[in-house]
């Protein structure tokens, strides 16, 4: 069953990889033009839960599914059935679903930034009143053979709501977390790797 699910999410994640529609930018049409939007895919997954613990991903609610935006927000339209019961959208680069063995709701997504900018910001729609922030700092690397005109980003660092969560500096030290739980209550958001 383990080899059935890897082999299900590397198909998902290369899928992703070539299917990702590129989003509107605050950077000028010629910046992506001469350096390119890309995505990273990644292993994290994102468990919004209340101060109950209970899941605020609601897979028969999509108005409940977090959206991931740069300077204008356009909700999805079209969401596809992916797995049993979960759901791809926002031009494939989101997935939400269940995970049965802590049985709550989830959500991946792909990390965007834009070739030799180091650093990238981007938005995610928790809810109509609440928006978090996810900030990537990359290292390009020349000469290899993959990536946009022999240039290949790798994600240093990565922060939600400007509390680190991965990162990895080359050959010094690397650190990224399965899981990262969102929790939010009336008046903050708290970040942890575990349920609490």
């Amino acid at each position: 069953m383990t080899n059935l699910k890897f082999h299900i999410l590397l198909f998902v994640v290369m899928s992703l990889l070539v299917s990702c529609e590129k989003e509107k930018s605050t950077l000028p049409q010629e910046a992506h033009n001469q350096h390119g939007v890309f995505y990273r895919a990644n292993s994290l997954k994102f468990y919004y839960i209340d101060e109950n613990g209970n899941s605020l991903i609601d897979l028969n609610d999509t108005t409940s599914f977090p959206v991931t935006y740069i300077d204008t927000i356009e909700l999805p339209v079209n969401y596809e059935q992916f797995g049993i019961n979960g759901y791809i959208y926002n031009g494939n680069c989101d997935i939400v679903g269940n995970d049965g063995e802590i049985d709550k709701n989830y959500w991946e997504t792909l990390i965007r930034g834009v070739y030799h900018q180091e650093e990238f910001h981007y938005y995610i729609k928790i809810n109509e009143n609440d928006i978090d922030t996810i900030t990537a700092k990359f290292r390009f690397e020349e000469d290899v053979a993959y990536g946009v005109d022999g240039s290949y980003a790798y994600i240093d660092k990565l922060f939600y709501n400007s509390y680190l969560i991965m990162y990895d500096e080359g050959l010094t030290s690397e650190y990224e977390p399965e899981s990262v739980f969102v929790k939010k209550l009336e008046d903050k958001t708290l970040i942890s790797f575990n349920e609490e």
